[in-house]
């Protein structure tokens, strides 16, 4: 190709460059906007807070001419560790969740306790360990157990690769664009687990738990310590709708009548921590939301 002047072959180089440079952004930026699930995890847990969490909360509960609204008071030291109040509309509740259980007294006065349920939205949402936060999800079958490996820095440039995970694509909840984590739903069955973190913020929207049950976050807020946490929770479970609604969230000490509730030894003798359910057609729904959920 000839060229008049100098200044025309200068300028047929910079837009050759320029194609060159847009070809290549081209090819790698359908993979390069969808961060690895170790870098996603870090960031994500990393906005779950420090020290120890009030949080004050209403759930309600509607169906029919029926309504249930129950005031929440949890103590959160972390996502799996945690104390519950609960009362409202004839229900209470109280129970302490500690090193992978929970602990209670059920509505005869019995001492209980059990494995935290898969579907429990605080230690879900709330857990500050990246390697914690992925087991919730490779038990649910939405993360492959492969996850857990860490992934090393390349030593050089020519060791810097491009690596696409299979089990996250790109989806869009409540208006945003989100990492959807998990198989994508058949056309013809049930909805398949799945997990969806916020592509900027790194937030959870929305949950899909092994038994169907849908969890929707949203409405973040900032609080002390580097928390961040939905204001407002819906539950879809069976053929019933929770909604969660945050009323206070502070940053406390843990001391006297918090920190001696912590000890499951507290709970023995005190007819406050029993169990009671609403003695309406809404009870047994209240109790299974208790039971899956809480």
């Amino acid at each position: 190709m000839d060229f008049q002047t100098p200044e025309e072959a200068s300028l047929m180089f910079l837009l050759f460059i320029s194609m060159i440079l847009a070809a290549a952004f081209i090819a790698c930026s359908a993979e390069a906007y969808i961060p690895s699930s170790q870098f996603v995890f870090n960031r994500m847990t990393a906005q779950h807070g420090k020290g120890t969490y009030l949080i004050e909360d209403e759930v309600i509960i509607h169906e029919g001419a029926e309504n249930v609204v129950i005031h929440e008071n949890w103590i959160v030291i972390d996502g799996g560790e945690m104390r519950l109040s609960a009362q409202g509309s004839g229900a209470h509740v109280f129970r302490i969740m500690k090193k992978g259980r929970l602990y209670w007294v059920d509505e005869t006065g019995s001492e209980r306790s059990a494995e935290i349920p898969t579907n429990h939205i605080m230690r879900n949402i709330l857990m500050r360990t990246p390697n914690e936060e992925k087991r919730i999800f490779v038990n649910w079958g939405v993360l492959p157990p492969d996850v857990f490996r860490e992934k090393k820095l390349p030593k050089d440039v020519k060791d810097i690769t491009i690596a696409s995970e299979p089990f996250v694509r790109l989806g869009r909840t409540a208006g945003v664009v989100t990492l959807a984590y998990g198989k994508p739903s058949p056309a013809d069955g049930p909805p398949s687990p799945g997990l969806w973190i916020e592509q900027d913020q790194f937030n959870i929207r929305k949950m899909r738990s092994p038994d169907g049950a849908e969890i929707n976050l949203n409405d973040y807020g900032s609080y002390s310590k580097g928390l961040l946490f939905p204001k407002t929770q819906t539950i879809n479970f069976d053929t019933h709708t929770a909604q969660v609604r945050v009323l206070k969230v502070s940053s406390i000490v843990l001391s006297g009548d918090y920190s001696r509730q912590f000890d499951v030894n507290w709970l023995r003798g005190r007819p406050d921590a029993r169990s009671v359910w609403p003695q309406t057609t809404l009870g047994p729904v209240v109790q299974e939301f208790y039971r899956r959920f809480r």
